[in-house]
């Protein structure tokens, strides 16, 4: 049987089925660094130290997949228009650098909306959430602007989702879903 008497997966059966696994000829190609890579700094209320956050979010345009958006961390948002041979910053003189995600509009790519702050225990522990609403921008990252600080101000935005009529979502480190 699959299952033991506590209804859950039997040990001996899962390492068996791993040990199957691990025997499988691999498939696909090699892994690269595509970038980006750490910067010698990123604005915190300490000052500028260095690091690049790991990557929390992608998007790709669906008219160009050669572009690519990067959301970091503690790290920026990055974009590419190489197929990731090359990378620049969208956001370096925005503080904080920490984004928690970046979410594309389903009616215009050009339009990017970026999660300001992280839900992280971690993160919270040491800078706080950081977070004072969501960045937008109009022009494939060009210009941004500030949307939400009254709402989200020292809150997370930890999801934005769209519905079939465009209206946006998002819910936040309050524990609190807004609409917009």
């Amino acid at each position: 049987s699959i299952l033991n008497s506590g209804g859950e997966i039997d040990r001996g059966v899962l390492l068996d089925a791993y040990a199957d696994l691990a025997a499988l000829p691999r498939v696909g190609g090699e892994w690269r660094a595509a970038g980006p890579m750490p910067i010698d700094g990123v604005y915190m209320p300490q000052g500028r130290i260095p690091g690049s956050g790991r990557v929390n979010a992608f998007v790709i345009d669906p008219r160009n997949s050669d572009i690519v958006y990067a959301a970091a961390s503690i790290g920026g948002i990055w974009k590419t228009e190489d197929g990731g041979q090359t990378w620049r910053s969208l956001v370096d003189q925005q503080v904080p650098l920490i984004y928690g995600g970046l979410v594309m509009d389903p009616a215009n790519p050009d339009v990017l909306y970026a999660l300001l702050g992280e839900f992280d225990g971690q993160v919270y522990s040491v800078y706080g959430f950081l977070a004072n609403g969501i960045l937008r921008t109009d022009d494939g990252g060009a210009t941004w602007s500030l949307l939400g600080a009254d709402t989200f101000n020292g809150a997370s935005v930890t999801a934005l989702v769209f519905d079939a009529a465009g209206d946006m979502y998002a819910s936040s480190g309050q524990m609190s879903v807004y609409y917009g």
